[in-house]
């Protein structure tokens, strides 16, 4: 059930128990990274933890003493953990023919975790060690130790069908790479690795343009990339076999704890880690205008101070739109939309900059910039992303973003000062602005004449 591709480790305090141990993994098909405890540590001691571990194999009794030393035990496979996993989901199966101590030992792991700063476990499985140890003199119990290792971790269902997802998008692109390497390759001689590199250099180039392409070189080689890993991104009966009913057990169930806020956040944009590395120029950025700046330098682009134009744009009334208070609770912004066919045609840029607004949700009333009896917004360009859980420089807040298809200007150069990326629109979140924007801006008309 577990696809065999999925990134996994395994941790014994005995080096002759460890190579079995990797040796039964390897032959069950799972690329394994083998760590020895020993004196404190595990060795060899990454230099920082792994991102992408979803199952971590482990003996129960690291240090001498047996559950009788239970405590040193947690402590020693915790440090491990935290030496190996930077991140979750993933799983902790212990060797052992002991569940109830594997299941003390969890305990301690969950009570602990917090204060040792450990990413927890989703869930923990058990196996027998003396199967594993045993498989280079029976290698017909491989099954046995396979179908062992499946229910192990059959009850971290949500771990499976994450593992299964990411093993899907890997074979997408790993068939991807190998379609396009056939065109290249060249048995007759030693040439491929280089037909192969200006291959990849001219996708990137056809895909968004020279100058794009010397801009942000790996980007452009994504951008070709993509539509052929989507292509290859399909359902197989291989990675999913027995988890269709698992997924499906669990339709209709809303989690506890979650707001619809944090999803719109993920699914609609992505937030900038690190903005200082961005343009506001990149397409589909939104970025946070200075007010004070923006007003001392550039008024001209809008024709009227930051105020004056998010009232009249986006406030339902003039007596809305002449309340400092509620005026300054909002933040502007822009949202660049230069055409995507400027990247691929080489024509002239033309960078374009639409209005923005965040508007705190929870601090101003809705019935300012929305009209519940008439379902709609202050004017039809209106577009509204969705309310996102951001920081804006006070905290976490839900915030809706609105953007006008009314108000905007061009620049023929990347520069755009007292603004700063803050996040990226999705590129489907970006398609919907974009059919907005042309279908508001774009209102074709005849001249008709009718006989009387």
């Amino acid at each position: 059930m577990i696809p065999q591709f999925v990134r996994v480790a395994a941790i014994d305090n005995e080096q002759e128990h460890l190579d079995k141990i990797y040796s039964a993994l390897v032959s069950a098909g799972y690329w394994v990274m083998p760590f020895l405890y020993d004196l404190g540590a595990i060795r060899p001691m990454p230099p920082q933890p792994f991102n992408g571990v979803r199952v971590i194999f482990s003996d129960i009794h690291l240090v001498d003493g047996g559950m009788n030393n239970m405590a040193q035990q947690t402590l020693a496979i915790m440090s491990s953990l935290k030496s190996i996993v930077c991140d979750g989901p993933y799983a902790i199966i212990f060797w052992t023919k002991y569940p109830e101590d594997a299941e003390k030992v969890y305990g301690e792991i969950v009570a602990r975790a917090e204060a040792f700063g450990l990413t927890l476990p989703v869930g923990y499985g058990c196996i027998d060690k003396t199967l594993v140890l045993a498989l280079e003199d029976a290698p017909e119990r491989l099954p046995e130790l396979v179908k062992e290792i499946n229910t192990a971790i059959l009850s971290c269902g949500a771990l499976l069908l994450s593992i299964s997802w990411e093993e899907r998008v890997f074979q997408a692109a790993v068939r991807s790479t190998h379609r396009l390497f056939e065109l290249a390759r060249l048995p007759e001689n030693g040439e491929s690795l280089g037909r192969w590199h200006r291959l990849l250099a001219y996708l990137s180039t056809e895909a968004v343009g020279l100058a794009q392409a010397q801009a942000a070189p790996v980007a452009a080689m994504d951008a070709a990339l993509l539509p052929v890993l989507e292509d290859r991104l399909d359902v197989s009966a291989e990675y999913v076999a027995g988890l269709n009913a698992l997924l499906a057990e669990q339709f209709g169930n809303v989690p506890n704890g979650i707001s619809k806020s944090s999803l719109n956040t993920h699914y609609l944009v992505s937030v900038l880690s690190n903005p200082a590395v961005f343009l506001p120029s990149t397409r589909g950025m939104v970025s946070i205008v200075e007010r004070a700046g923006w007003d001392e330098a550039c008024p001209d682009l809008w024709g009227a101070s930051c105020n004056e134009v998010l009232g009249r744009e986006f406030l339902m009334s003039v007596d809305f739109a002449k309340d400092g208070g509620v005026l300054n609770s909002l933040t502007p912004c822009v949202v660049t939309l230069t055409p995507e066919c400027d990247d691929v045609q080489g024509k002239v840029y033309s960078y374009r900059y639409l209005l923005g607004v965040f508007i705190p949700v929870a601090d101003v009333d809705r019935a300012r910039y929305f009209s519940k009896k008439q379902a709609k917004y202050s004017n039809l360009s209106i577009f509204d992303v969705g309310v996102l859980s951001l920081d804006l420089g006070n905290g976490v807040k839900d915030y809706r973003l609105l953007v006008s298809c009314n108000r905007f200007f061009a620049k023929p150069v990347k520069d755009l000062l007292h603004v700063q990326p803050k996040l990226r629109l999705r590129r489907a979140t970006l398609e919907e602005l974009s059919h907005h924007y042309t279908t508001h801006a774009r209102r074709p008309g005849v001249m008709r004449f009718f006989p009387e």
